[in-house]
């Protein structure tokens, strides 16, 4: 989280910088693509957005470059929570990010399937997929639905869309909402288990329901023996009071 005016006394004392993958020697320019920009790393470790739009302006075109694992920065920044200010300024250098899918890290396996009937998608996963997964804020998801609006259409490898995932995954209600203004067939579609997206919803409410149930047996368990306890301790002190 370096400060922004250190970023950018960096990027004006050696402007290559903002081009010069991790792990390479300085003056590489992009060469090795092994290693990812300084742009991946302030997509992944919450640096300001100010830090995303100074690297960005010294290095143009910087938010279309994939890292080692083929990730782009939106990407990273999908899996970090950023800010939509930070997701805004990479859409706005290559909007195309949003239509490509992510095919490693947190939430991924979540959306393709994976360990599930159906398997991995080839295509990974949508950053509005993956920001439907992770609870990212209706700004967030605005922003991507507006840089490629059949997102909301597209299926995962079960047949959800993201719908379904905000669903199964509790995103606030408002993204629930936007999502289901945004693609108005998608509430009663089945996914290839049959399930609607207020299937997911029921679901989940089982699962609250069920796990206070078990809280609660658990605590009357405690509570009775605690009861039981007291009651032991009251006949031994009787037994040695009354020889």
């Amino acid at each position: 989280e370096a400060p922004l005016e250190l970023v950018h006394s960096l990027l004006k004392a050696y402007p290559p910088g903002a081009c010069t993958r991790c792990g390479g020697g300085l003056g590489d320019r992009c060469q090795e693509k092994q290693s990812p920009l300084p742009l991946h790393l302030a997509c992944s470790f919450d640096s300001p957005h100010g830090v995303v739009r100074a690297l960005l302006k010294a290095n143009p075109g910087g938010a279309s470059e994939e890292d080692g694992q083929g990730r782009l920065p939106l990407h990273c920044a999908i899996r970090n929570n950023a800010p939509v200010e930070t997701i805004s300024a990479l859409l706005e250098d290559y909007p195309e990010a949003a239509s490509v899918g992510d095919q490693n890290g947190h939430g991924i396996d979540l959306v393709v399937g994976s360990g599930r009937e159906g398997g991995r998608s080839e295509l990974g996963a949508l950053p509005l997929q993956v920001a439907c997964v992770l609870g990212a804020s209706l700004e967030v998801v605005k922003a991507l639905d507006v840089a490629y609006p059949k997102a909301a259409r597209v299926e995962n490898d079960m047949g959800e869309v993201p719908l379904h995932l905000a669903c199964r995954y509790e995103a606030p209600i408002s993204v629930v909402e936007f999502l289901i203004q945004s693609n108005p067939d998608s509430a009663k579609s089945p996914d290839r288990d049959g399930l609607i997206p207020i299937d997911y919803v029921q679901r989940v409410q089982v699962q609250k329901d069920t796990l206070t149930l078990d809280c609660i047996e658990e605590e009357d368990i405690v509570s009775n023996s605690e009861v039981v306890d007291e009651k032991l301790r009251e006949v031994s002190f009787q037994s040695t009071s009354n020889p």
